[in-house]
């Protein structure tokens, strides 16, 4: 039997290829692994067709909601650590008009406990830019949010929707898929799936040379409605591995599930930087809607 491999991940793959079994007895016994197998298979295809539906819903409510982010970042070294830094910021999520595309935008307020003071000014002006259509103006946006990061890698998709792109519908061919097992999770019995990107262009390509950096990684799904209790993703290549993980938990105000906490870790073999480690939690969530003015309050 050919199956499609990937490093790390544990499961049955819903792509596989079988060859003719043998006669005998041997038959029975494949016909048994094959009757389980077609059942996984349907199981898995049933959790995403209900992942996939919930995160449509899901990122189009998240277009008019944005929250407050408290972003610890700092290199380790050891028991160590350097370059701590401290960062608040709303994050939103911007999408061009007449699209269905979701772009992630990180505004910082304020960095080590000092406002920055040029932020009004700077997201007027990219927000005008995507309101012209500007071609570069969604990269602007990202980039936008990842100017305080710490570390000489840089990285301008550090926020805890990325790995949900994966489970968009348009997304449904992307990734070949593995059932894992069944675990309760922040009080929920979920289903974890693991995936590795397969498509091309990726998700996350090198910024300078445009070289995919596929992503793998996992999800943990509720049973029951779709929803996606925990997601990782790991993107990177020899010089560079990074990963993400994010806990959604319930939001009453919203009437949504929330992320709540994201971590991420970045590694750099014979780099100086050692490891860059994040750790963001989120609050304040509302719902907000943009002016034709394209006025702009900011945080209280």
């Amino acid at each position: 039997m050919t199956r499609l491999a990937a490093t790390g991940l544990v499961g049955v793959w819903l792509v596989v290829a079988v060859a003719a079994p043998p006669a005998g007895v041997r038959v029975v016994a494949m016909g048994q692994a094959q009757g389980r197998d077609d059942r996984r298979a349907r199981e898995l295809a049933s959790t995403l067709d209900a992942a996939r539906a919930y995160v449509a819903r899901y990122l189009d409510a998240w277009s008019a909601i944005v929250a407050e982010e408290s972003y610890l970042q700092y290199r380790q070294r050891g028991p160590d650590r350097d370059d701590i830094r401290r960062l608040r910021s709303e994050l939103l999520l911007v999408r061009p008009e007449g699209q269905r595309t979701v772009i992630p935008f990180r505004d910082v307020f304020e960095v080590d406990g000092k406002r920055v003071h040029d932020r009004d000014d700077r997201l007027r002006g990219v927000l005008q830019e995507l309101r012209r259509g500007a071609p570069d103006a969604g990269r602007r946006i990202m980039d936008e949010g990842a100017r305080y990061n710490v570390g000489g890698v840089y990285r301008n998709t550090n926020q805890p929707l990325l790995a949900l792109a994966l489970l968009e519908p348009a997304a449904a061919g992307d990734c070949a898929w593995a059932l894992g097992g069944r675990e309760t999770v922040e009080g929920v019995r979920t289903i974890r799936v693991d995936y590795v990107e397969t498509a091309r262009p990726t998700l996350v390509r090198e910024r300078e040379t445009g070289v995919d950096l596929p992503a793998s990684g996992s999800f943990w799904i509720d049973e029951a409605t779709g929803r996606v209790v925990v997601s990782t993703i790991s993107t990177g290549d020899a010089t560079f591995r990074g990963i993400t993980s994010v806990v959604f938990r319930p939001n009453a105000d919203l009437g949504l599930w929330a992320p709540a906490e994201m971590r991420e870790r970045y590694r750099s073999p014979g780099r100086a930087d050692a490891t860059i480690i994040g750790e963001a939690a989120y609050t304040k969530f509302r719902r907000f809607s943009v002016s034709t003015d394209e006025h702009i309050t900011p945080p209280r």
